[in-house]
Parts: structure tokens; C-alpha cells; sequence
């Protein structure tokens, strides 16, 4: 699909780019609502058939897009990174209304309202699970008699309201997969430029010694300026920069910010710590034949200059 065709739901402010069958899930929960709200007696049949309506949805989401079962199904030639965000988004947007969905469900099913942990969010930015604890049972006159009421009913009923619970944890957790996929195609990418650059490959040396300019200009009355030259790129790195560009493109587009900053800075270090790893195994391999890809990048590595101190990276977790 055409992203600027889809269109985008906000819940508590963050917006979410979400497909049709997205929609049909939504429109499907809005019309059992709607019954619970005119006929609060099936509330808890209707309750057993959203969980399972739920649980479906999720197993195949997972079987289609992780699973690759849409490639062996034909429905798709390839699982892209635009499919892959797209079902982030599906996922973080069930995972954000499922908790407003389960205080409805409370209020039909007893009459009163939930206890909401309205202040809590996921790592994510979606909102965090509402624990299913009936605002009756906060130790007030009117809520004692409210309990004695309810009774029975709250033994029953309250395991099912929990079920939507974890079931937003479950999606949850499920996007953080889909998040975690779209690093790893990134890390592929990484493997693939390495393996030539830092085995010493040959390189497109057409283009010669690019110049090099300073950041500031000299100050007055200094010397005139004297331009650096530096060997030219390596096509392997010049891949892997065309390569990250092209999934930020695609992410930006698809993703809330703060979810593209998670999965770049998590993938980044992970490529610095493969990176690392590399050129320590070729200096204790084979200290006195080293490329010249890995003596530069062994220099920077373990002596950077005085003014440029060792970095430490921190990692990031989705």
C-alpha cells in the first residue's frame, strides 16, 4: 500500500499509520462495545469471543509477516521494511486501545468504573495495561456496599478482564519482534559491506583523493587554507550509508520518532560492538599483515587521538 493513502489514528496523541485489516479489527471491537452498552448482561459472552477475536488476529499477524507465511502464501513477492513498520504500527495501535477498551468493559460488567494507570506508559509511548481493579474496592463506605454487591460476579468476570490485559502486553511484546527484525536487516546489510572492506577487497579508485574542506575558516590574518585529501570512499561503505538511508526513509515515514530512534540506536551498537570485535580478531590473528581497512580502523579503535577520547557505548533496548 501507498503510505500517504493509509490513514492515521491517534490515540492519546501518537499516531499510528494503520492498514485495512487494521480498520476491520477496530470496527469489530467498536460493534461489540456497542452491544455490551445496550445489553450488559452478554457483556461477558462477548468478552470470551473479543479475547479469541484477539488471540487469531495476533497468531496470524505473527505467521504472516515474522513467519514469511505471506511469501509462501504468494500474497507477497518479499516481506519488505514498509510491511514490516506497517505491522508495528498495527501492533502498538491494539496494544495502546485495548486498556480503554477493558475500562469499558469493566464499567458494563459492574456498574462502576476501573482504577487506570493513566500516568504509566510503555517503552514504546503506548499506554500501559490498566490493572482490573474495580474503583469500588478503595476502601470508601459506598464501595464496601458496592463489593457485597457485586459478589460472585467479580470472581468470574474479573479473570476475563485480565485476559485483555495480558493480550496488550502480547502485542506489545510482538511489536518489539517487528522492531527487532527491521535492526536485524540492518546488521545483514552491515555483515555484507564488512566482509569486503575490512578483508581488504580491492576499491574503486577512479575518482581519486577527494578534497576535503575545513568546518570553520581560518581566523583573520592567519595563514591561508590548506585542503585535506583523503582517499576515496570505499564502495562498501558507501553501501552500507545508500543502505541505512533508504530503511530511515522508510521508517520516518511509517514509524513514530521516538520508535525509529530506538531501533537505529540499538542497531548501531551492535554494529560498533561487531565492528570492534572484527578488528580485534585480526590484530590477534595476524598482527603484521593487516589490510589497510584494518590498520585504520585498528588505529581507531584502540588509539584514538587526544582531543577524540574512546567512546562508551551504551546499549539501548526496545
Amino acid at each position: 500500500p501507498v503510505v500517504a493513502d493509509l490513514p492515521n489514528v491517534f490515540i492519546d496523541g501518537c499516531p499510528y499509520v494503520v492498514v485495512a485489516s487494521t480498520l476491520v479489527l477496530f470496527r469489530v471491537l467498536l460493534e461489540y462495545k456497542a452491544v455490551c452498552s445496550q445489553l450488559p448482561l452478554v457483556t461477558p459472552e462477548v468478552l470470551q469471543r473479543t479475547v479469541h477475536v484477539l488471540k487469531q488476529f495476533n497468531r496470524h499477524a505473527f505467521a504472516l509477516v515474522l513467519g514469511g507465511a505471506a511469501v509462501q502464501r504468494g500474497s507477497l513477492k518479499r516481506i519488505t521494511a514498509q510491511n514490516l513498520a506497517l505491522t508495528a504500527n498495527t501492533l502498538g495501535f491494539v496494544s495502546a486501545f485495548l486498556p480503554k477498551f477493558q475500562q469499558a468493559m469493566h464499567k458494563y460488567l459492574f456498574g462502576v468504573p476501573m482504577v487506570t494507570n493513566a500516568n504509566k506508559t510503555n517503552e514504546d509511548g503506548s499506554s500501559a495495561p490498566m490493572s482490573p481493579t474495580p474503583a469500588s474496592a478503595q476502601g470508601t463506605a459506598a464501595g464496601v456496599l458496592t463489593n457485597h454487591v457485586l459478589g460472585q460476579s467479580q470472581a468470574v468476570h474479573l479473570p476475563l478482564l485480565g485476559e485483555l490485559q495480558q493480550l496488550s502486553i502480547d502485542f506489545g511484546e510482538h511489536r518489539v519482534k517487528v522492531f527487532q527484525k527491521l535492526g536485524d536487516i540492518l546488521l545483514e546489510r552491515y555483515d555484507y559491506h564488512t566482509a569486503s572492506w575490512l578483508n581488504g577487497e580491492s576499491n574503486n579508485d577512479t575518482e581519486g583523493p577527494v578534497p576535503v574542506e575545513p568546518f570553520y575558516p581560518p581566523p583573520a590574518g592567519s595563514e591561508p587554507l590548506v585542503y585535506e585529501k583523503l582517499p576515496a570512499a570505499h564502495e562498501a561503505i558507501t553501501g552500507l550509508c545508500k543502505d541505512v538511508s533508504a530503511l530511515y526513509k522508510v521508517l520516518v515515514k511509517n514509524l513514530q520518532p521516538e520508535s525509529v530512534k530506538k531501533i537505529f540506536a540499538r542497531t548501531f551498537h551492535e554494529m560498533a560492538s561487531r565492528f570492534e570485535e572484527k578488528v580485534m580478531q585480526s590484530v590477534i590473528k595476524s598482527p603484521n599483515s593487516l589490510t589497510p581497512a584494518t590498520t585504520a580502523a585498528q588505529k581507531n579503535v584502540l588509539s584514538p587521538g587526544k582531543d577524540q577520547p574512546a567512546a562508551a557505548a551504551e546499549p539501548v533496548h526496545n
